[in-house]
């Protein structure tokens, strides 16, 4: 329990340093919200959710982040292209890197959706990874949590078959979602879990109920926060991601799912517009069902 107490607490200093520095510098762009996906995943999980290694992890969403704002700056067309496009090449990273490391995917995908321009995302990006990175080789040094076995691992044929599905579908919800004025409801971080959630091996698919309650609730309380603590009393950004982050922990925990887009989900209503704070729980929750049926029904098991 006490093991425990010192993550979760890790944790939310990263949130509160993350949010903090972007109120101190008015500059919204440096929140990065897959960052506390990672800490899901990396840090509350039992043990770490993606084979990957920590170098990778840096490696690739550096990359991701790159690439990401290098589309909106030079690639014109309307936002549901764009994000196809984001995805798709996110896509190709992902499959080529040897790791199944899929928040990449909404390190390339957030600056699109948001129209995000600034070099300060990247910067923000690799320093906040290698400030949870560091956390973990601390964990890992006090036998907290276990080394990192990375094994790396080729597409095959069917992985390349899979992603061409994924990003028309995807293809589909983006311009739906946009036409409807829905835009979180492919909020990156669910893009991440659609990638995830449609893995044949993917634990999330014996639990899809519990799931998608989870990536909700984190998505609802994140904007609750917002919502109350911003909008209504006036206070600092930072204290309504803290609380965000409280409520994150005691959610996933709770459900004992420990689902990192639910993570990533809720943090992003702290950098929304806040005429999308209200329609956001909500356009969480239909991503979510959405890319978990997909999931189910186009990318059936040979026992389904």
């Amino acid at each position: 329990m006490k093991q425990n107490h010192i993550i979760y607490s890790m944790v939310l200093l990263i949130i509160a340093a993350m949010v903090g520095a972007a109120e101190v510098f008015h500059q919204h762009e440096i929140i990065f919200p897959e960052i506390t996906a990672i800490a899901v995943g990396a840090l509350m999980a039992p043990k770490m959710s993606w084979n990957t290694s920590r170098i990778h992890i840096l490696v690739f969403i550096m990359i991701c982040a790159l690439l990401g704002v290098g589309i909106v700056i030079f690639v014109p067309g309307p936002v549901w292209c764009k994000v196809t496009l984001a995805y798709g090449i996110a896509e190709m990273v992902y499959l080529c890197s040897g790791t199944s490391f899929a928040p990449m995917i909404s390190a390339i995908a957030l600056p699109v959706l948001l129209g995000t321009e600034s070099a300060v995302y990247p910067i923000a990006a690799f320093l906040l990874t290698t400030l949870i990175l560091g956390c973990h080789v601390i964990l890992e040094k006090a036998k907290i949590k276990p080394s990192v076995l990375f094994l790396p691992v080729k597409a095959e044929k069917q992985d390349w078959l899979d992603a061409v599905k994924r990003l028309l579908l995807v293809a589909f919800a983006a311009w739906l979602a946009l036409q409807l004025d829905c835009r979180f409801a492919i909020a990156p971080p669910l893009l991440v879990a659609f990638t995830e959630f449609s893995k044949r091996s993917s634990g999330a698919r014996k639990m899809p109920v519990k799931v998608v309650s989870a990536i909700a609730l984190c998505g609802l309380a994140g904007a609750l926060c917002r919502y109350f603590i911003v909008l209504t009393l006036h206070l600092p950004l930072t204290l309504a991601a803290i609380l965000a982050g409280i409520f994150m922990i005691l959610i996933l925990t709770k459900l004992n799912v420990f689902v990192p887009p639910a993570g990533a989900l809720c943090i992003l209503p702290m950098l929304i517009p806040e005429t999308a704070v209200i329609g956001y729980p909500l356009q969480i929750l239909a991503g979510a069902a959405l890319f978990m049926v997909l999931s189910l029904t186009v990318f059936k098991t040979d026992t389904q």
